[in-house]
């Protein structure tokens, strides 16, 4: 029991009043944060899992945001070659009505004059750019156009024309990280999305009796295919259809050479690495030359990008040659334009995969974020505990004042110190 002079009992009282002001004053950060957890200290089992949480979020939007980002330049990708689709539909109309025999050659030099704005319309639509100066169809090449055209003079044609319109992008094409180590991959580069045929690679050497020299490799369109040392002309062929190329090689019979034939419409790339010779020394290329204007002398090439079909078709109808026009000019548009539109429709099943990736990696963040809320205590049903430990606290600390005020009344000794 304590004495009537001691002062511990106002002590007592004003240590638990303070303890109750500091457990008040917490819950009442607690709830304007509508957290039950401000400190690690508080819960460090959930502080460390909100933690983990976060990071997960994080990354989870970065995906979205990547996924979003890689879908705008599928959009203007797509909406570029829809307008090169028209051009080419408005292009084969012009081949059809050119066939026709009641159009004077003057009446064709007309259409081959349209044929050229067709041209141009289809270079800059080629060379398009997306809101930050990046050129979309050139590979990794994006601060540099994708094609460039050269001028010249042509037989029927008063002023100078494209002549012919040259890649200078590269192969390589665009991957984004959509999720922990799964990229998806747009080819953007405009020798695939804007070639018209199948290309073909006729060397002139005969290799019947070529052995590798030393073990190397070469490059086709950018993948590296081994070779070893005494490899001969059919185990070379063999190991490039083994990988995994849109080149198939095959054996001619008649000149003893290999020939190379893409299985999808794009331009070709050939280059020896590794210190190896070998498709040099099988007259494809030359050494001192970057792909894919590397093929050496005397190789036969066929094949061509959607700009050859129409400078074709354009100079068939300068010299005034139906046939032709309707023939074989009309047949190469067809062909561009169909390999184009599986080329939009293969980017439109990317767009339409990115749609998909994207909704469910925005559920997953809201459940993520579910998840830290209960880890940190900001569900509603937390926030009510909060409330009613703080509520029951402002009560004992009133009860805690009128107790004291009725025990610590004033006293004779109060009066004589």
């Amino acid at each position: 029991m304590d004495r009537v002079s001691s002062q511990m009992t106002p002590y007592d009282m004003q240590y638990y009043m303070r303890r109750n002001g500091v457990r008040s004053n917490e819950l009442s950060n607690k709830v304007a944060g509508n957290t039950r957890v401000l400190d690690p200290r508080d819960n460090p089992s959930a502080a460390a899992n909100a933690v983990l949480l976060s990071s997960k979020i994080d990354r989870l939007q970065t995906f979205v945001e990547n996924a979003e980002q890689m879908k705008d330049d599928i959009r203007l990708a797509e909406n570029s070659l829809q307008q090169a689709n028209t051009i080419l539909h408005d292009v084969r109309e012009l081949a059809v009505a050119a066939s026709n025999g009641t159009y004077s050659e003057y009446d064709r030099k007309i259409m081959a004059n349209q044929l050229n704005e067709y041209l141009y319309g289809l270079l800059d639509l080629a060379n398009t750019r997306n809101e930050d100066g990046i050129a979309l169809f050139s590979g990794t090449r994006r601060s540099q156009d994708a094609f460039k055209a050269l001028e010249g003079s042509v037989e029927g044609s008063e002023h100078p024309v494209i002549v012919s319109v040259e890649y200078i992008g590269d192969n390589g094409g665009r991957a984004t990280e959509i999720a922990d180590g799964r990229f998806a991959e747009f080819s953007n580069a405009g020798d695939h999305l804007f070639w018209a045929n199948y290309d073909r690679i006729y060397s002139p050497f005969n290799a019947l009796g070529y052995r590798v020299l030393q073990d190397s490799s070469v490059l086709i369109d950018g993948k590296e295919v081994a070779l070893s040392a005494g490899d001969n002309l059919h185990t070379i062929i063999n190991k490039i259809n083994q990988a995994d190329l849109r080149v198939r090689a095959s054996f001619d019979e008649v000149g003893g050479s290999i020939v190379l034939e893409a299985t999808e419409p794009h331009q070709i790339w050939l280059e020896d690495v590794g210190g190896g010779t070998v498709l040099s020394d099988l007259g494809f290329i030359e050494t001192n030359q970057l792909p894919p204007y590397n093929l050496a002398g005397g190789v036969i090439r066929s094949g061509g990008s959607i700009f050859d079909e129409v400078i074709r078709l354009r100079d068939q109808l300068y010299r005034n040659n139906a046939i032709d026009a309707g023939g074989k000019g009309l047949n190469g548009i067809s062909i561009a334009q169909d390999n184009l539109l599986a080329k939009i429709a293969h980017i439109g099943n990317l767009e339409n995969r990115l749609d998909t990736v994207q909704s469910r990696l925005t559920l997953d963040t809201v459940q993520y974020a579910d998840m830290s809320n209960k880890q940190l205590g900001k569900t509603p049903d937390d926030l009510a505990q909060s409330i009613v430990e703080m509520q029951e606290l402002q009560n004992m600390h009133k009860a805690t004042l009128q107790t004291t005020a009725k025990v610590l009344q004033p006293t004779l000794m109060d009066f004589l110190r």
